[in-house]
Formats: structure tokens, C-alpha cells, sequence
């Protein structure tokens, strides 16, 4: 579904609806669908004892915000955990060394998917032109 010139597509892992649409939010050999949900509204004056990055406007004050990430490569889509995102992602990124590197060296974050999957999009198309 396209709605103000934003992709959004209904999440399905491994056969399981997830019943949630996600936004794409970069495109190329890897994708990557965002899905950020207000998870808990607080009194407008709390907003300093909350982290700066986690912070939503709404209407009724301030809100926590819980991001999930999905990554799709051909057909397959995965669901990113941060539990064991270190892990988790440098397996999925194993084809480029230096992001996978990065990763299990704890210099790339949960919320810094957005920039992994661009840099790692911008490497394999440089690797492909370079063909």
C-alpha cells in the first residue's frame, strides 16, 4: 500500500502474519521495513526523565516509542532482535566483511539500522558497477 508516497507492507515471517503494516524505509539488495508503535503516554512534564531519542509528540502529552526493524532480501523476510542483535546481524551481513566486523565490534546499534542497511546497499551496488 502506498499512502503520502510512503510503501507499506503488511509483515509476514517465516508464514506468520505479524498483523501490522511497515514502512519501507530503504530500498536496494537489502530492504529495510520500519514499524514504531507509541507503546506508553506520559504526563508532558515527565519528558525530561525520558531518553531524547525515544521521544514522541502526541496529543495528549509525550510518548514512549518501541521501534521494530524487518530486513528482506529476495523473498525472505526477518524480524531483527535486539537480544542478540550483534549476532544476529553480522551472520545476515557476513557477505561484507566490514559491516559485519563493525557489528559484532559493538560500533553498530539496534537503532542505527537504517545506516547499516544504507551502507551496505551503497557497497554491494559499488561492488556491482565495479564488475
Amino acid at each position: 500500500m502506498r499512502l503520502y508516497g510512503v510503501y507499506y507492507e503488511h509483515m509476514v515471517v517465516q508464514g506468520k502474519r505479524k498483523h501490522l503494516l511497515a514502512a519501507r524505509v530503504a530500498h536496494g539488495p537489502v530492504e529495510l521495513f520500519n514499524y514504531t508503535e507509541i507503546t506508553q503516554v506520559l504526563p508532558t512534564g515527565l519528558v525530561s526523565a525520558v531518553v531524547a531519542g525515544a521521544i514522541l509528540a502526541g496529543t495528549g502529552g509525550e510518548g514512549l516509542a518501541e521501534r521494530r526493524w524487518y530486513l528482506r532480501r529476495g523473498t525472505e523476510l526477518v524480524q531483527v532482535k535486539r537480544d542478540n542483535f550483534a549476532a544476529q546481524m553480522s551472520e545476515y551481513f557476513k557477505d561484507d566483511p566490514a559491516t559485519a566486523t563493525a557489528l559484532l565490534n559493538k560500533q553498530l546499534h539496534y537503532p542505527d539500522m537504517l545506516a547499516i542497511v544504507q551502507g551496505y546497499n551503497a557497497n554491494r551496488l559499488a561492488a556491482g558497477a565495479a564488475k
